[in-house]
């Protein structure tokens, strides 16, 4: 698959090493439920590109299907969302972003109820290396929104 540097966005699964000018990768998610497995898998090509064990690619396909499904569900018709793995000091960070600008999650059940378990299962698995800030799209107009993130874990 041909995609521009750091940037997969036709909604394949891929993407190409990051360069020094925009480290990372960026994806373009569907909208709609499929976004989940299209971010499992894309996710996972990547990592097995930069070398990351099998144990931590579980880890974080498990974690960015929860955050996908997240944004599918709370964000519902504030998409395109994008799909983002790039290196930081402290290691690779994934983030799903979608154009829902509220910031404050803490009102989510970890514990009880149908949902909200997702992001308990984020930050055990993250070693409580996740959160949500305040982004902009990457990819087609920059529009404001927010981005769930959390660290690959070691491994």
């Amino acid at each position: 698959m041909k995609v521009a540097p750091e940037i997969a966005h036709d909604r394949q699964p891929g993407g190409t090493a990051p360069t020094a000018a925009r480290p990372g990768w960026v994806w373009d998610l569907p909208t709609g439920p499929e976004g989940a497995g299209f971010a499992r898998r894309a996710l996972d090509g990547a990592l097995t590109a930069l070398g990351v064990g099998r144990d931590a690619r579980a880890d974080a396909r498990l974690m960015v299907s929860e955050i996908a499904t997240n944004a599918h569900r709370h964000a519902a018709g504030l998409g395109p969302y994008e799909l983002w793995l790039h290196d930081t000091p402290d290691g690779l960070r994934v983030s799903v972003f979608d154009r829902d600008a509220r910031v404050d999650i803490t009102g989510y059940s970890w514990t009880s109820g149908d949902h909200g378990r997702g992001l308990g299962i984020v930050a055990e698995l993250s070693g409580g290396r996740w959160g949500v800030a305040a982004a902009r799209a990457r990819l087609g107009d920059r529009a404001a929104g927010k981005a769930v993130w959390f660290a690959v874990p070691p491994g």
